[in-house]
């Protein structure tokens, strides 16, 4: 095992290269704990990425890692997050406590066209979103266990058009799905129960959002 810190970056991976990255401490970063851009692949798994001062891990620019079973705890900023068309398979990863730093952030956030799969994690106790999808992101969102966050468990905006299905969302304080500024997607066959946010609802869609929702399971 090894342990890696750096006042920046801990963790590079880019320009197609095609690492198998397991059972690592990634920690005390001064930026990002991994980056994987530029159209990076690999396998992250069953690493220890701790209380990086940006992201746990960060996806971008056509990246398309896998990211399994790995343990992403007190992140500064978000605990994963995919952007700028990141794409890759995000499955079986514990996150808590992302977003700590003074900026905040999600657990995972999925942004700017990015299309991943995020299924199978446990996100609990982050300072903003369990899960947030924004900014013409789409990709597959499926049994995922959010608890105990500090804002909605899962947020879709500005266009984002995400496939939101069989996810357990709960004791969380806003609401268990949040659908706001043109959000759309489809949105099914989800758990959702003892969210906060509102006494009368479990999901909430504002208008001139253009998701679908149905069969979720509320109480």
């Amino acid at each position: 095992q090894r342990h890696l810190r750096n006042q920046s970056v801990g963790l590079y991976i880019m320009n197609r290269a095609n690492p198998v990255v397991r059972n690592n401490t990634v920690r005390d970063s001064g930026g990002d704990g991994i980056a994987v851009c530029f159209e990076g692949r690999g396998l992250l798994d069953s690493n220890i990425i701790k209380a990086n001062a940006g992201s746990g891990v960060l996806v971008e620019t056509e990246a398309e890692p896998r990211v399994t079973r790995n343990k992403v705890m007190d992140s500064a900023q978000d605990g994963i997050k995919i952007c700028k068309n990141g794409k890759g398979h995000i499955e079986g990863n514990t996150v808590v406590n992302a977003g700590c730093g003074p900026s905040g952030g999600s657990g995972v956030m999925v942004s700017f066209g990015s299309t991943p799969v995020v299924k199978n994690n446990t996100i609990k106790d982050c300072h903003s979103f369990g899960i947030c999808i924004a900014d013409e992101a789409a990709g597959v969102i499926e049994r995922n266990n959010i608890t105990a966050t500090r804002s909605h468990g899962i947020g879709i905006f500005r266009r984002a058009n995400p496939v939101v299905r069989g996810n357990i969302v709960r004791d969380n304080a806003g609401v268990g799905i949040f659908i706001s500024q043109a959000g759309g997607g489809t949105v099914s066959d989800n758990r959702l129960a003892l969210n906060r946010g509102s006494h009368t609802t479990q999901v909430i869609v504002e208008p001139g959002c253009s998701a679908t929702v149905r069969e979720n399971i509320t109480g």
